[in-house]
């Protein structure tokens, strides 16, 4: 099917016998000149930018916008409404913290009695020197206690406030920063003017706050002018506190945190099974021969607990000498997929490559172990990202941390290398 040619000449004419654009051209050309010097109107300018703005961008409904209404919804808005301010520039915003009101503060949350009196009666200490730690802190006022995860420090923390006589026991976020410890100790019953109210306190017991795991980094270390500034805090409000860190928490050198180490394994578990089941079924159930090989293992206290919760099911006819028998390794596949379900900010790839290494070069040289481990590491980051060049720290690896994560015990011996 054909049509006429736009091109030919003879459609160029228009009925009276003008080109179709030689006169309206010159009128647009009129107009747009007369229009380009005059400022357009800021509200007709508004209107035609709204009337002009893709559908998508007005739906029907309508925000408030600098005093006037911006119709439709806006773009990157969930739900189609605007509410508050919205600001086109610069805003300020002035922020106010009052004592008493600050963030971990108000994270913080009362630990019930029940919990420490429970915890107490089966609270067992390596030495005497738990009591001089109560001592301490009745002097300090705060105390640092450092320790590998799930080694009771917790538990001692809380201990050590109960000694005092500490009611309530305040559990306070571990969000808290090292700056910001001093006003993290602030009574509930504080006025925002920072004076408290003393009619509340009817036992006229100190106040006790515990502070577990203490988020410290480069840059942000825990100092001793913090536990300066928290020591008075807590001596106006007659109070006491107890910090738990981590082996590789980043402390000041003028900090001096003390080391806690569990008690041994066989007198966790008997101060559990006296509660559980009894004092005259302690010995029979430490001599069966499953528990004799559960003691020979190096477990953690909660691993210890748990093990006493299920003898005294066994005491009681609830479990059978199977489940006793089986506890060992079930509690070996649980370690073993909680390391590997961590992410790398709890567990490092690097350690997990070290780990498997470490089962597969059991009772091995450590550096032929490390070595191979930092290979398998090196695999590792290429299957998670292969343009990325191999990142293997060079420093800041300390062989003691490294095994108390694999729970692995370091025996020394002569090993013929090359």
């Amino acid at each position: 099917m054909t049509g006429p040619d736009p091109a030919a000449p003879g459609d160029a004419t228009a009925p009276d016998g003008t080109a179709p654009d030689e006169h309206p051209a010159k009128e647009s050309s009129a107009e747009e000149t007369e229009e380009h010097d005059q400022p357009q109107d800021a509200w007709a300018a508004r209107r035609d930018l709204v009337d002009h703005s893709p559908r998508t961008m007005k739906v029907g409904s309508h925000a408030a916008f600098g005093g006037g209404y911006v119709a439709g919804d806006q773009h990157g808005v969930s739900g189609g409404r605007v509410t508050g301010d919205v600001v086109m520039g610069s805003k300020t915003v002035h922020h106010w913290t009052f004592p008493g009101l600050s963030t971990a503060a108000s994270a913080s949350g009362e630990i019930p009695p029940t919990t420490l009196t429970r915890l107490a009666a089966t609270f067992v200490t390596a030495d005497d020197a738990f009591g001089d730690l109560v001592e301490r802190l009745r002097r300090e006022r705060v105390l640092v206690l450092s320790g590998a995860r799930f080694s009771g420090r917790r538990t001692a923390a809380l201990m050590l406030l109960h000694r005092l006589g500490a009611a309530p026991v305040i559990a306070l976020d571990r969000a808290t920063t090292p700056s910001s410890l001093a006003d993290a100790f602030t009574a509930r019953d504080d006025t925002p003017d920072g004076t408290t109210d003393r009619t509340t306190d009817r036992t006229g017991a100190a106040r006790g706050y515990v502070l577990c795991d203490l988020e410290t980094r480069r840059g942000s270390a825990l100092r001793e002018t913090h536990l300066l500034g928290a020591a008075d805090r807590l001596a106006e409000q007659n109070a006491y506190a107890v910090i738990t860190v981590g082996p590789t928490a980043v402390l000041e050198d003028d900090v001096f945190p003390f080391v806690w180490r569990p008690p041994a394994t066989e007198d966790v578990l008997a101060a559990h099974l006296r509660v559980r089941a009894g004092e005259d079924a302690v010995p029979r159930l430490l001599g069966l021969s499953a528990v004799k090989e559960f003691l020979d293992h190096g477990h953690q206290l909660r691993e210890v607990a748990a093990f006493a919760q299920l003898l005294g099911r066994y005491n009681a006819g609830g479990a059978t000498e199977q489940e006793v028998a089986a506890f060992s390794l079930v509690s070996l596949e649980n370690q073993v997929r909680e390391w590997f379900e961590e992410d790398e900010t709890t567990v490092h790839l690097r350690d997990k490559a070290f780990l498997i290494a470490l089962a597969a070069f059991d009772d091995g040289p450590y550096a032929l172990t490390a070595e191979l481990g930092d290979r398998l590491y090196d695999f590792l980051q290429q299957t998670q990202n292969r343009s990325l060049a191999a990142d293997i720290p060079v420093f800041g690896t300390h062989i003691g941390k490294r095994l108390q994560l694999a729970r692995a015990r370091l025996s020394e011996g002569e090993e013929h290398t090359e």
